[in-house]
């Protein structure tokens, strides 16, 4: 996991619900390099699951 990625995570944190593209303005990334990460986490476990609270 590298700095990007720890963005990503603190930024999903914050708001679960933004876009790729709009996670990849804040981070100055292309939506699909996000989702590519996003995904990356997940199969590495680092995203385990989504809930609703």
């Amino acid at each position: 996991m590298d700095y990007t990625d720890l963005k990503i995570l603190k930024i999903l944190r914050e708001n679960s619900r933004l876009t790729n593209k709009e996670i990849g303005e804040k981070i100055h990334m292309i939506s699909q390099a996000v989702g590519n990460r996003i995904n990356q986490l997940i199969e590495r476990g680092e995203i385990s699951k989504f809930t609703i609270m």
